[in-house]
């Protein structure tokens, strides 16, 4: 419109009128810049230069004008009418063209497991929010991006990336698109926007809900209370591991009035609660004897310790955790402990192992997940790589563990590798740890001491609503979880099949049940209800006993009887 009300036209229009009525920006209104101020009466002499192409836009006529004025207005009116129209109408197919062509862009961009389309410079506004208040310390884009990946409801993002702007820097704004809805676009080069992929997923926001959602309809959430050990409760039975001893170890549970139960199951199955805590050992014997327990030292130097985890359900704020520590025989809180080795530290959206020497609590790790602000944690291997469903390790199943520690020609330990397996998936996840450097010493050949004199496993689950270090999203936004849900963590896993080989010897990590009579676990079987395994369970050995239909072939009938074996 500005090109269409030419200056001559402009100053013959002020001539013949008393008065103009004009529309002027205000920037009183903090709440919206663009809010315009009432229109208010301003005379010609208020502009003796005339109105140039900057003021014309804001201006209409007033009442009073003569005929000559009023045909000249109508005429051109008429025609900027015309004109806008044609322009808006090109303006919106343009627009439309462009929004449609981004949401392509983004779908293709999604198959390539990327964050969907991301636009610098652009704002994107939409008929709703997701959150009266955007989400603060999100000091990337990417995790901006996975904010929104992990709700099920948001359909674009919008980042602060200009930096000490309040109310704008490190903040993100999730936007809700209804059915074929597409974002509005407008330019501000203050800010990223996107679209989320369709296919990357994170994790935190649909467990949030579904625990709100329990608790408005129940009034709580049905999560173990722990009930506390007690110091004679602490000895719980024999353990089966291949290659050590005798073939056995006893079970050690640290007790406490908060303490969480550990179940040992028929001999081969260890099954720790929330909040537990228990270690392997020679003997078991309780303190208030006047003796604690004979821990188990593990020389693991030139070998392989293996086991099988289930981890299924543990979500992001759950943590279970296999160390090898090491302390003296009588402490029985040997978390307090000069070197560690962490086999294991996860859920069913990230994993960890550690290596840590004396007064080093951060010392190196492998695995995948974690990180907030400014940093990122570990990223050797994907999402798509491990996790539900994932291509190597589908973590709503159980999947086999191997740490191997390798020596040089001196017998002194040189690397620690990690192998993630599964039945059936022809992909294994591999990592390995052999440069660690800690105060100006080598910090593999001092865990290599520690583990020549032998150190105890010790077994533990939790839930915390601060584990980003484990599976935070990190300043990239590739990790898996953009919040710990510890309300949702199920009751238990599981650890079973424990060995202890020498390197490049591989064993099966089978296990069997002894006496089916009995239940397994007194807690959901890879998030199965437990009454459901059981009754499926009861109906295939009902069949197994059933027989067979008679068959006849001519040379007489016989009747036989199906066997299933249930592993």
């Amino acid at each position: 419109l500005k090109q269409i009300w030419r200056k001559p036209l402009a100053q013959r229009f002020v001539a013949a009128s008393d008065s103009i009525a004009c529309s002027l920006p205000s920037n009183t209104s903090a709440k919206d810049p663009m809010r315009a101020a009432e229109p208010h009466k301003i005379a010609p002499a208020d502009f003796p230069d005339g109105i140039d192409d900057e003021d014309v836009p804001f201006c209409k006529a007033g009442r009073r004008r003569g005929a000559f004025a009023r045909t000249a207005v109508a005429l051109a009116v008429l025609v900027a009418v015309g004109i806008a129209a044609s322009i808006v109408m090109t303006f919106q197919d343009n627009t439309f063209a462009r929004a449609s062509a981004a949401v392509g862009e983004a779908i293709m961009a999604a198959e390539h497991g990327s964050c969907g389309l991301v636009e610098d410079g652009i704002e994107y506004h939409s008929r709703s929010r997701l959150q009266k208040a955007p989400i603060e310390e999100i000091t990337s884009a990417e995790m901006c991006c996975s904010e929104c990946e992990a709700d099920p409801a948001c359909g674009a993002w919008t980042w602060g990336k200009q930096r000490n702007i309040v109310g704008l820097s490190d903040l993100c704004f999730l936007k809700e698109l209804d059915e074929g809805e597409v974002p509005i676009r407008l330019q501000r080069r203050e800010v990223i926007s996107g679209l989320p992929s369709q296919q990357v997923k994170k994790h935190g926001v649909r467990a949030s809900m579904r625990v709100a959602e329990q608790v408005e309809r129940y009034g709580n959430y049905t999560q173990e209370v722990p009930q506390g050990v007690l110091a004679n409760e602490t000895c719980l039975g024999s353990l089966s591991v291949t290659g050590y001893g005798y073939g056995n170890v006893s079970i050690y549970a640290l007790p406490g009035p908060a303490a969480g139960q550990v179940d040992v199951l028929e001999g081969d199955w260890l099954v720790p609660h929330l909040n537990s805590r228990a270690y392997f050992a020679d003997r078991c014997r309780h303190p208030e004897l006047g003796m604690g327990p004979q821990f188990a030292n593990l020389k693991l130097l030139g070998k392989t310790i293996r086991y099988t985890t289930d981890l299924s359900g543990a979500g992001c704020g759950c943590n279970a955790e296999l160390r090898l520590v090491a302390a003296a025989p009588d402490d029985i809180d040997k978390e307090n402990s000069d070197f560690r080795v962490d086999l294991q530290g996860g859920n069913q959206y990230a994993w960890s192992s550690q290596l840590h020497v004396k007064r080093d609590w951060i010392g190196i790790s492998t695995g995948y997940g974690g990180g907030e602000g400014d940093w990122n944690g570990k990223r050797d291997w994907t999402g798509s790589d491990f996790g539900p469903g994932g291509n190597c390790i589908d973590t709503s199943k159980p999947f086999d563990v191997a740490v191997s520690f390798h020596t040089d020609s001196d017998g002194v330990m040189d690397a620690m590798e990690v192998t993630l397996s599964q039945f059936g998936k022809a992909k294994t996840l591999f990592a390995r740890l052999d440069d660690y450097a800690y105060q100006g010493k080598n910090g593999i050949r001092a865990l290599s001491k520690a583990l020549e004199v032998g150190l105890t496993p010790s077994i533990s689950y939790s839930a915390a609503d601060d584990l980003s270090w484990l599976d935070g999203l990190g300043k990239d936004g590739k990790g898996p979880c953009v919040k710990d849900v510890p309300e949702a963590c199920p009751n238990t896993v599981r650890f079973y099949g424990f060995s202890v080989e020498p390197i490049h010897k591989r064993g099966p990590n089978f296990v069997l049940r002894k006496n089916y009579s009995s239940p397994l676990f007194g807690a959901p079987l890879s998030s199965l209800a437990h009454d459901t395994v059981m009754q499926a369970v009861g109906g295939l050995l009902d069949k197994a006993g059933s027989p067979q239909p008679s068959v006849s072939g001519g040379v007489g009938t016989a009747d036989t009887t199906s066997k299933i074996t249930v592993v």
